[in-house]
């Protein structure tokens, strides 16, 4: 959950300022110090900024390198190769274009509403769970 949460938030960011990724990296950080954090990186086939398309391979790698022996503490993301959209954003064939097009509209239009009324303006559902963290995160100190 806090995974998708922070792929979310990062995702309207790149949104907000029209980047794209073709690579993504994933640290998995344990609760005891015995055991070094798991760490991978993997390229990607498309270059995008598709919450769909990124939460997956998020989740593919997640389960190639979490040991499931231990408790998680920390969870780091990251984007590499980041590039502007307008010339590099691409699809392989097996991409539903249209579906992607229309996630894009309401990634901007979520952008919209909380660069004009704030961070905790909107939510997704999953925001509203017990165990996420988003709204945690959002607190201005």
């Amino acid at each position: 959950m806090v995974m998708k949460e922070m792929v979310d938030q990062n995702v309207l960011t790149l949104t907000e300022k029209h980047l794209v990724t073709k690579q993504i990296s994933l640290m998995i950080g344990y609760s005891k110090d015995c055991i070094k954090p798991s760490c991978g990186s993997c390229k990607i086939t498309n270059c995008t900024n598709s919450y769909s398309i990124l939460l997956e391979e998020f989740k593919r790698l997640y389960i190639r390198i979490v040991n499931p022996n231990y408790p998680i503490r920390q969870i780091a993301i990251s984007f590499q190769d980041v590039k502007d959209e307008y010339y590099y954003e691409n699809y392989d064939l097996f991409t539903d274009v249209e579906k992607v097009e229309r996630e894009k509209k309401l990634q901007e239009t979520l952008v919209q509403i909380k660069h004009c009324y704030g961070k905790n303006a909107i939510f997704k559902r999953m925001n509203a769970l017990d165990f996420a963290t988003a709204k945690k995160r959002n607190v201005i100190h």
